[in-house]
């Protein structure tokens, strides 16, 4: 498995910022980013777009019956994340049920693989991950950001599709403010759970697919994925809290197949939630 760990190099002056405080942190990061080298998004993954006819996907994510509520969070251990009073983002449901931060995409395999140009960007603005919730492409770049007045730590920790526990540390470094990005390649092929350990109610998911046709749904539910091959393939959805929905698709040239993808906020929660509250601290899975 350490063959597929992602690897996050950051930049000499940031690490060493935080080498004093977090050396704990640093020492498991370098055990946990000692990998053999890993070929991304498959073995024929390029970095060009493959060429033909494209359409675009789109739809809106909805949640049915009533949401859970989310709790304020209790950020009054940090004098900074305390200035800004914020409730828990595992449920973030809108008007009509649109429901936020689900991200929907052809399931891997399903078309060639490639690696975008663009780099995947994390931010750790107001004590919180933004985006919450992204996808990305196995061998694509990342940056990892801090924003914020105060010092963080990035704990990335392995998902596996489809399960609701994480199962490893990929990598964890501290981050202290004023520091510059953290920047490397992404080399595993689930979804990576960022946490940061200074800061409990901090949580982040990028989701790793073969290809960067995704989306992930705002506030009013709706996504996009754009220049889609033609073809028939399967749509993945998935939430933090309620799982993973599929639903199948046929991209014709230059037209826009709709497809929508409902939740239920009873049914599809997870087993070990009782009475509809949130999970502690709005965690998640």
């Amino acid at each position: 498995m350490r063959g597929r760990t992602v690897v996050l190099v950051a930049l000499a002056s940031a690490i060493a910022g935080a080498c004093k405080k977090n050396q704990s942190d640093a020492d498991r990061a370098d055990k946990t980013t000692e990998t053999e080298p890993t070929q991304p998004a498959g073995d024929d993954a390029t970095s060009a777009a493959p060429k033909g006819p494209t359409g675009t996907i789109t739809g809106v994510v909805k949640l049915t019956g009533t949401p859970p509520e989310m709790p304020m969070l209790q950020r009054g251990s940090d004098s900074f994340c305390a200035q800004k009073e914020m409730k828990a983002e595992t449920v973030v449901v809108g008007d009509g049920g649109a429901l936020a931060n689900t991200l929907v995409r052809i399931a891997p395999g399903a078309v060639p693989g490639w690696i975008p140009d663009e780099t995947v960007v994390v931010d750790q603005r107001d004590c919180m991950y933004r985006p919450r919730v992204q996808g990305a492409v196995r061998g694509q770049r990342l940056q990892v950001r801090n924003s914020d007045g105060t010092m963080h730590n990035i704990n990335a920790r392995r998902l596996p599709w489809g399960e609701r526990r994480d199962t490893e540390t990929l990598f964890n470094r501290g981050q202290p403010k004023g520091s510059p990005p953290m920047e490397g390649k992404i080399r595993d092929g689930d979804i990576m759970k960022l946490k940061c350990d200074s800061h409990g109610w901090m949580q982040g998911y990028v989701v790793v697919g073969d290809t960067p046709y995704h989306s992930t749904s705002g506030s009013d539910g709706h996504f996009t994925i754009e220049k889609a091959p033609v073809g028939t393939y399967e749509l993945q959805a998935w939430h933090e809290m309620y799982g993973i929905k599929t639903a199948k698709v046929t991209v014709e040239e230059g037209k826009a197949a709709t497809v929508d993808f409902t939740f239920d906020a009873e049914k599809d929660k997870p087993p070990s939630m009782t009475g509809g509250s949130a999970p502690a601290g709005g965690g998640g899975p």
